[in-house]
Formats: structure tokens, C-alpha cells, sequence
């Protein structure tokens, strides 16, 4: 019972602290973007607030063309300046975890590339004031370290949702 206790807690003030942050800073994400191991993919990341600088959570990307890839890990956006400006805030994003492309020439379906990918970028949330929902602009690299490794420019566009 006393675990359940403090697992409530834990959620409840997980909650009450994505509701108070401003719309851009906690939420749920979702992307599109160009880039990485694939022609693009499409991304969906949950953040939680940490500081008024600083939101963690984990994140998850699905590769498509190119044989498609899977991307799973953690992301951190870190705000420059939170809350100074009612519309434009700037950001550094790293997310990193694993990745896998699937080959798209493999018919058996059991060959690809594993390995590590980092994520950085540099972006900015375009709250709309009174709304939950912040659109938002990233530009940066995604690295992939396997056994072929390989790097490319990565540009997203999305929005946030204050939940």
C-alpha cells in the first residue's frame, strides 16, 4: 500500500508540474522531420519538466524510406531564456539511445544496422498564448555509431502539447 502511495505521488506531482509550466516547456511532442538513417521519419517525445531550463523524457522515432528505422532513447530540451519573450522561446535539443535501420535490398528481413544515435540541435517553441499547443522548429545532426556509421543534417518541425 505504501508504494502505491508514493507511485501516486510521484505521478501526481509529475502532473501538476506539466500543468503549471508554460505551453512550450512540457508535453508531449510530435515531429516530422528529414534526416538520420532513413529519408525521414516521424517522432513523438513526452518531456518533464526538471527546471525552468531544463525538461527530460523519453523519446521515440519511426524511420520511413530507405528501408525505415527505429529510434528509441531519451531527449532533453534545454531552454535559453524560459518565459523572457510571450511567444519565441529558443532551445538546445540531445536526445540519444538506440537505433536500427532495416536494409530495404534484404528480403529476408533479418539484415540491417544497430547501434547508437545522438541528436543534436538547436530550435525554437512558437507559443500561442492562451493555447496548450506550442509549434515548434529544430535544425541540427543525427549521428549514428554502428557498424556502418554515418551522420546527417535533421530538420523537424512539430508541436507540443501542454498535457
Amino acid at each position: 500500500m505504501r508504494k502505491c502511495v508514493i507511485i501516486l505521488s510521484v505521478i501526481m506531482a509529475a502532473a501538476a508540474s506539466a500543468l503549471a509550466a508554460p505551453s512550450g516547456l512540457s508535453g508531449l511532442s510530435v515531429g516530422i522531420g528529414a534526416g538520420g538513417l532513413t529519408d525521414g521519419f516521424v517522432q513523438a517525445e513526452y518531456d518533464f519538466l526538471l527546471s525552468r531550463y531544463v525538461c527530460l523524457g523519453p523519446e521515440f522515432m519511426l524511420g520511413f524510406g530507405g528501408g525505415g528505422a527505429i529510434y528509441g532513447g531519451a531527449a532533453g530540451r534545454f531552454y535559453v531564456i524560459p518565459d523572457t519573450h510571450p511567444i519565441f522561446q529558443p532551445h538546445l535539443v540531445f536526445g540519444a539511445g538506440l537505433a536500427h535501420g532495416f536494409d530495404n535490398e534484404d528480403t529476408r528481413g533479418d539484415e540491417g544496422k544497430t547501434g547508437l544515435y545522438i541528436d543534436l540541435a538547436f530550435g525554437c517553441d512558437f507559443d500561442i498564448p492562451k493555447s496548450p499547443v506550442s509549434p515548434y522548429l529544430d535544425l541540427g545532426g543525427l549521428f549514428f555509431a554502428g557498424d556502418d556509421s554515418e551522420a546527417s543534417f535533421k530538420v523537424e518541425i512539430g508541436a507540443r502539447f501542454a498535457l
